[in-house]
């Protein structure tokens, strides 16, 4: 399989806001063999108006690879990587190389997963790191009168703090468990992909718009 990994001149995997080599690969039983090497550098880069094309340059790079290593996730750049790109970050420290097996491992076993889901459920995790602990997952919180059944969650934010969760998992168990609401307001780059698909299961319906603060604003309520 191929894996991307973002490395300094020894290596050692780096954090996406920092300059560096991405090295691509192809892995498999007999190890692994760098099939390119792209520049990777941010700087002046890290607005959003900047930083999208520029991710979705590198990643035409990559000859289809979906799966990249790097040393920590953030959650902008999780956000555009997973679910406006369709590739998974997989978090690790020190050698990314050292670790393709266990990664090729997880990535495998994450695909049989969401294919064994038949277009995903929450618990099917975008990306991932060894070891990582049982996380609790933010919820909406009220607005106003916690009787009011009126909701709200800052999606870009959650993940800023929570980078290694998707929409998904954020978004799905309140919106599964959580049957007299009268709408939930979510902030957002943009609007989860998935999002249209699952409401007409749960009978929601879906009213977007952007706001003076840039972001996209999606109101999720009832059918009436």
């Amino acid at each position: 399989m191929k894996i991307a990994a973002l490395v300094d001149e020894k290596g050692n995997a780096l954090p996406f806001s920092e300059s560096g080599t991405i090295k691509l690969y192809d892995f498999d039983d007999c190890g692994s063999r760098c099939l390119r090497e792209i520049v990777y550098d941010p700087a002046g880069k890290l607005t959003l108006s900047a930083i999208r094309p520029y991710l979705s340059g590198i990643v035409a790079q990559l000859d289809g690879c979906k799966t990249f290593a790097m040393q920590k996730k953030a959650g902008l750049f999780n956000v555009i990587f997973e679910e406006e790109l369709g590739v998974r970050i997989w978090g690790v420290s020190g050698s990314p190389v050292a670790v393709f097996p266990q990664i090729k491992e997880q990535a495998e076993a994450l695909g049989a997963e969401l294919d064994a889901c038949a277009g995903g459920c929450f618990s099917c995790h975008g990306g991932g790191q060894t070891g990582e602990a049982e996380m609790i997952i933010p919820a909406p919180a009220p607005v106003g009168d916690i009787d009011s059944g009126m909701f709200q969650i800052n999606l870009i934010e959650v993940q800023q703090k929570n980078s290694s969760l998707n929409s998904q998992e954020i978004l799905l168990p309140f919106l599964e468990g959580k049957k007299d609401f009268i709408e939930l307001e979510i902030i957002c780059m943009h609007v989860p992909k998935w999002l249209d698909r699952e409401l007409g299961a749960l009978n929601l319906q879906l009213a977007v718009e952007e706001q003076k603060d840039g972001f996209c604003h999606a109101f999720v309520s009832l059918k009436s």
